[in-house]
């Protein structure tokens, strides 16, 4: 769509050409605090990690108000694409709306190899109605209505994820007050053989505090049983 996207990359070892590709959630960015430590954590352990702003956020070129999930969807494509182009191999974690957008590309898009989401978003509707009715109380709200819009439009990503046959790990916390577990723990049903589920005690939405470092640990175990050097 002619917009750059702000990126930082961390090398891996040589023989190891999978690529972690990180994408944040609602008001975030490349550099918050989860997705940095995340990203030092994985890449120490010889994988290569490429976390990126989506368009309209952090140094991303693109407006905020037009920044939404179908608009990320082609944002992460575009990554792919250029990580494939480069010889790697695309894992995706995604964070809240960011795991939405991996869910959803997930879905359609066979050259994602593994998947991660962490207090992913499925319930979009839902969480559009919940936002709505927290803004009768809180005149501070960043989400613009092209947001709202897509968020009411696309409704659940459910339906689509059943095309997800890759491994899948999916991460929540139990104290997650703006997504709730439900949203993770409803995509297990049925798909017990390839989609695991870890629900974090105490951990909040952001997985702040030593929570961060338990999640990083959880992704790396889960990945080295599966991947090998390629």
């Amino acid at each position: 769509m002619g917009e750059a996207l702000d990126y930082s990359y961390h090398s891996g070892a040589e023989n190891n050409h999978y690529v972690l590709i990180i994408g944040h959630g609602l008001d975030g960015n490349k550099d918050t605090p989860l997705i940095l430590e995340l990203s030092n954590k994985v890449s120490s352990e010889g994988m290569s990690v490429l976390r990126f702003s989506f368009s309209g956020n952090g140094n991303s070129q693109g407006k905020y108000t037009e920044s939404t999930i179908s608009k990320g969807i082609i944002d992460l494509q575009a990554v792919i694409t250029r990580v494939c182009e480069q010889g790697g191999r695309p894992i995706y974690l995604g964070h809240g709306s960011g795991a939405t957008v991996g869910t959803l590309v997930g879905a359609k898009d066979s050259r994602i190899q593994f998947l991660v989401s962490l207090a992913g978003l499925a319930e979009t509707k839902k969480f559009c109605m919940n936002i709505l009715n927290l803004e009768s109380v809180d005149d501070n709200s960043q989400l613009s209505e092209n947001l709202k819009e897509d968020l009411r439009k696309i409704k659940s990503v459910y339906s689509l994820s059943a095309s997800i046959l890759i491994p899948w790990l999916l991460i929540h916390g139990s104290e997650d007050k703006i997504v709730p577990v439900t949203d993770s723990s409803s995509l297990i049903p049925n798909f017990e053989e390839t989609r695991d589920l870890v629900e974090l005690p105490n951990a909040d939405h952001f997985f702040s505090g030593e929570s961060v470092a338990k999640v990083s640990g959880i992704i790396i175990d889960w990945l080295g049983k599966r991947i090998q050097p390629c």
